[in-house]
């Protein structure tokens, strides 16, 4: 894992990140079936097994070849709520930390960017800002940018 100081965002993926949920916020507006949801990691449907939804570090792993894993909390195994997803090459990694390594994101970084309570705006407003080199204070709270 780079340091803090090594991390140099990966622009062009989180733009394409932006655009994809971009896409999915629009075909919500219009009332279609969309597959961004800001507050999960990923889901999969019960009944077929496939993604359903997820959010743009969920997105990431699956860009990347992830494959999303049943959870082994009951709970989450009901609602199909996920964590983890298998990599290629077999690896299970956690969501949120993958897609932070392989955006290039400080920590702080990436609790901005994958908060659940983000909505199209934010996520805009937090990539440009990451752009710009913003490492985010602790606490980071979007309606203070």
């Amino acid at each position: 894992m780079a340091t803090t100081e090594e991390r140099t965002p990966d622009m062009a993926a989180l733009e394409e990140l932006y655009a994809w949920a971009e896409s999915e916020a629009k075909k919500q507006a219009a009332g279609l079936p969309n597959e961004w949801d800001q507050g999960q990691w990923g889901r999969i449907d019960r009944q077929s097994g496939c993604a359903t939804a997820c959010c743009i570090a969920g997105r990431q792993a699956l860009l990347d070849g992830g494959i999303f894993v049943h959870a082994s909390s009951p709970w989450m195994r009901v609602t199909g709520m996920v964590n983890e997803a298998r990599m290629p090459g077999g690896r299970v990694v956690e969501i949120r930390d993958y897609a932070a390594d392989r955006l290039g994101l400080h920590e702080e970084q990436a609790d901005a960017l994958f908060g659940s309570e983000n909505e199209l705006a934010d996520l805009r407003r937090i990539i440009d800002l990451i752009g710009t080199g913003e490492t985010f204070p602790y606490g980071y709270d979007p309606e203070d940018y």
